[in-house]
């Protein structure tokens, strides 16, 4: 650390006093504390650095500004523009250089104040201490102890604590509350008359705060839940640094917390826990899939729980993103988890957390679940229906209490989540079956939404493949590509076992072999350019649950509809295109009442 600064001697050894004060308090290894007059010529030096010759650039008496040794651009810069500079110093590989203008009244810079530390243990909170030294030493005011510093809390102290996002408390070595930010008292629910108690009247637990007084060892970023009298339940993020005086006995502790929820958040918007996607990126055109949606946007204002069931390849992960991203709690986190990946063994420290030595190869420190990762959002559970017996009996507990227990631990841990699950299976046949809890079940069915397999909504296909047209071949480099008419009757033929996952995919594949403007048929899988419209019959869709059409006649009028949709309205191509005469078309329009 650098300080430069006039040779009055007065505010000489107040920076001194300063200068011992913070070191004993930051004990940090290899960081030096200079005092500089105006002339950046070095009056006083507290601490070392590893490097000998390193060192020798900072002896007593030594000029860090057109100096015979050494030029310090960084003091240049802050003289020049009178602010606070931090800055890598090339010279002195690995350190990271902090500068702090220290200015009068009348707006002359009569010091500055910089840091010299290595990278490895340089934080924030250094820079910001020392530009709290500078201001105190430009008032003249600058305290003996870190404690008086503290205690007065001058106006310009206040501001800045006062400022910050966490909460901020300052105990002396009694345990005595004596000063608590605004932030601090909003998350502890505490009033303005704890100030002056102690902990342990506030608290219906003995503070750890006291082994931090007692051993003047403190920590950093340590995980809490904790019960106040007027709160319970607070689970926060902690850190405590004790002060110390000058002969190394502790004076008080300075204790900063957040709560864990905004952590979370925080860490949740790095990761990309959120939704991607929202109703207008579902792509239909049918009368069901316009029903479906419209209910779905009612029931995302709620918080009640939504169970998404649907054949495999329909899109249920895309509703439940569109769904969140509809809600109150969009911009909480999104949360996946697909109950089919996960190894049976892990679901439960996956789902639930655990803390350190919960089992062997456990995180030290411990890891949270998905269900806190999701608190004030969204979690998404896909394929609930492989969800095991066991972690469905636990999961049920969450849902209930609306508290998590991680693994290993005994102390519940509350959460505020919306639940959206999805399967394929019909879970209604598991419940019969025994082999998912109908407790569960009911839990989860609060609001059901099924999503109809890609057959039953034909006239969805045509525009979902074209969607997939432009925006695959954005991405591949083939743009303007179209469906030829008779890829388009194969398309609407065709049953589409994997529904709007397997139109991707057949689409992706054409755009690849694709080498004019537009998709012909030989373009198509076999599969497809083969199907028989025969093989749709009765019962024939049956698959978990879901049935297909009710009968031949059904098939057959939805087919004459979508075929005549599809050349709008021309009765010569659609017979052509059904292989029926005209005159047949004509009777099976009158018959099942279609020429309106």
């Amino acid at each position: 650390m650098l300080i430069i600064i006039d040779t009055d001697y007065n505010l000489l050894n107040n920076a001194k006093i300063l200068i011992n004060e913070f070191y004993n308090t930051i004990n940090k290894k290899h960081m030096v504390i200079i005092l500089f007059n105006s002339n950046c010529e070095i009056l006083y030096k507290k601490g070392e650095f590893e490097s000998e010759t390193i060192d020798s650039k900072f002896s007593l008496g030594e000029r860090l500004i057109s100096g015979e040794k050494y030029d310090c651009e960084m003091l240049r810069e802050v003289l020049n523009i009178k602010e606070p500079v931090k800055t890598k110093v090339e010279p002195l590989r690995g350190l990271v250089g902090l500068a702090v203008p220290i200015i009068n009244k009348e707006g002359d810079i009569i010091g500055i104040i910089g840091v010299f530390c290595p990278e490895t243990i340089y934080t924030e909170e250094i820079f910001g201490a020392i530009k709290i030294i500078s201001k105190s030493i430009s008032k003249e005011s600058a305290y003996r102890t870190l404690e008086q510093q503290i205690s007065q809390q001058s106006k310009y102290e206040k501001a800045i604590v006062e400022s910050i996002s966490d909460g901020f408390m300052t105990v002396d070595k009694r345990g005595v509350i004596t000063y608590l930010n605004r932030k601090g008292f909003e998350i502890l629910g505490v009033t303005k008359d704890v100030i002056g108690k102690n902990l342990r009247e506030i608290t219906d637990f003995e503070p750890e705060l006291f082994d931090v007084l007692k051993t003047g060892k403190g920590w950093v970023d340590k995980e809490f839940i904790i019960d106040m009298k007027g709160k319970k339940n607070l689970h926060l993020v902690k850190t405590a640094i004790p002060v110390f005086d000058d002969r190394g006995n502790v004076l008080g502790v300075i204790d900063t917390f957040k709560e864990i929820k905004k952590v979370r958040n925080l860490v949740n918007k790095m990761t990309g826990a959120k939704a991607s996607f929202t109703f207008k990126d579902i792509v239909y055109k049918s009368k069901a899939m316009h029903e479906i949606i419209k209910f779905a946007k009612k029931v995302a204002a709620s918080d009640s729980s939504i169970l998404i069931q649907g054949e495999s390849g329909t899109g249920k992960e895309l509703f439940a993103h569109a769904i969140h991203d509809f809600s109150p709690r969009r911009n909480g986190p999104f949360v996946t988890i697909d109950c089919s990946t996960i190894p049976h063994d892990l679901v439960e420290s996956e789902l639930f957390g655990y803390v350190e030595g919960a089992f062997t190869g456990a995180r030290r420190g411990g890891r949270p679940g998905k269900f806190e990762m999701a608190n004030c959002g969204t979690i998404f559970l896909d394929e609930i229906g492989e969800m095991s017996p066991d972690v469905q009996k636990k999961f049920l507990r969450v849902l209930q209490t609306h508290t998590v227990t991680r693994l290993g631990d005994h102390v519940p841990i509350p959460i505020d989540i919306r639940v959206i699950a999805a399967t394929n299976r019909n879970l209604e046949k598991e419940v019969e079956e025994k082999n998912f809890r109908d407790d569960l079940f009911y839990r989860l069915n609060v609001i059901n939404i099924h999503i109809p397999p890609l057959r039953k909504r034909k006239d969805d296909i045509i525009p979902t493949a074209e969607y997939f047209i432009k925006k695959i071949g954005k991405r591949i480099g083939k743009e303007n590509i179209m469906l030829a008419e008779e890829t388009k009757v194969h398309l609407m033929n065709y049953s589409w076992p994997g529904n709007v996952r397997e139109l991707k995919n057949i689409i992706e594949r054409a755009l690849n072999l694709v080498e004019g403007n537009v998709i012909s048929p030989d373009l198509l899988p076999g599969k497809i350019l083969n199907y028989k419209n025969k093989s749709v019959c009765k019962n024939s869709y049956e698959d978990n649950g879901y049935n297909g059409y009710n009968s031949l006649e059904e098939f057959e009028k939805e087919k004459i509809i979508s075929t005549l949709k599809l050349f709008n309205g021309n009765k010569k191509k659609t017979a052509e295109v059904l292989g029926i005469a005209r005159s047949t078309l004509y009777e099976k329009i009158k018959k099942y009442d279609l020429d309106k």
